[in-house]
């Protein structure tokens, strides 16, 4: 793709808006044991209010429209969506308790968006591989001729991800991640592309089995606490079952109906979702069906930060790729 055509007038804007935001930086999110169906109910609205703006605000995107000086192709408006999509999704679950990860809706919601999760990074990593060597000096030779154009990109998507209602938490963490890729990406932008290309394939290509999951969470966790979370997300189960949160949700599951089925055959189950371990979410399989749950490590939730086996994916991967591609976007409309 012609890297000028992501910036064109008369195209509209992206589809996220920046009036009467979600303050989902004032949402509790629970992550404790005992959570009740009041709160998961409040929780779950309050993240698909969250989800629903980042989709279908109209005449949105104003921050990246002004930062860029012209309204941005819905082709990359959509790669954004799904970018700012992914990293709610992801963010919040990893703060979940885990009983509140194995709720039936929360569940399903994983399910669901696994696979726009691996469109949408692919598309990301596919646009950073189309950058050739002279679109890679321009990058560089913008960042570097205007000091300030860096913290520009970095605010405009910090205000953005604002106007969704990510929380104060996810913010700084953003603004902290973002401003360490920007020093190496102002160094080497090539180095960078190789770099995070090397990685997303790597990630790609691992854990293609529940075996191989469940080796990576325990040599990650260690036995004792990877048994531990498998306990506590078995209880969940049983939990919401006995709550009886799964009547709620609609027939024709198949995933759904083995998680939370007494007559789970794992021959039958769906072949887990791919995409969502590239921002730290293993699916294994259990006495209870199939369960997504957020990789652990050293007591820490790796969905925040994206690393997997020592590799940074996901998360940073984003957020370096809307870096370059907006920075190239802003060169390519000065000229």
């Amino acid at each position: 793709m012609d890297r000028r055509k992501f910036v064109k007038k008369g195209t509209g804007g992206l589809a996220i808006g920046a009036s009467n935001p979600i303050e989902l930086g004032k949402l509790i999110i629970p992550n404790w044991e005992n959570v009740s169906l009041e709160e998961m109910n409040s929780f779950i609205s309050q993240e698909d209010k969250a989800l629903n703006l980042i989709a279908t605000s109209p005449g949105g995107g104003q921050y990246l429209h002004s930062l860029v000086g012209e309204p941005v192709k819905e082709e990359f408006g959509e790669l954004f969506r799904g970018s700012m999509k992914s990293l709610l999704i992801a963010g919040n679950f990893g703060s979940l308790s885990t009983n509140a990860q194995v709720h039936p809706e929360i569940q399903k919601r994983l399910w669901d968006n696994s696979a726009d999760v691996e469109k949408d990074i692919d598309g990301l990593m596919q646009e950073l591989k189309s950058l050739n060597e002279d679109d890679q000096i321009d990058i560089k030779k913008a960042l570097n001729e205007d000091s300030e154009l860096g913290d520009r990109v970095l605010e405009a998507l910090v205000s953005e991800a604002k106007a969704v209602g990510a929380s104060k938490r996810r913010i700084r963490r953003l603004k902290r991640i973002g401003k360490r890729q920007l020093k190496k990406i102002k160094h080497s932008p090539g180095s960078m592309i190789e770099k995070c290309t090397k990685k997303y394939d790597k990630v790609m290509s691992r854990f293609d089995s529940p075996e191989e999951m469940k080796k990576y969470m325990i040599a990650n966790m260690g036995e004792e606490a990877f048994n531990k979370k498998l306990e506590e997300a078995e209880k969940g189960v049983q939990y919401w079952k006995e709550m009886g949160v799964v009547e709620t949700l609609p027939g024709g599951d198949k995933h759904l109906n083995n998680v939370f089925s007494d007559d789970n055959n794992s021959d039958d189950a769906d072949k887990p979702p791919k995409g969502l371990k590239l921002l730290g979410i293993g699916a294994i399989m259990t006495t209870s069906g199939w369960l997504l749950l957020a990789i652990e490590s050293g007591g820490g939730i790796l969905t925040i930060l994206g690393l997997i086996a020592g590799v940074t994916v996901g998360p940073i991967l984003i957020i370096i790729a809307l870096i370059m591609l907006l920075v190239h976007a802003i060169r390519n409309s000065s000229k």
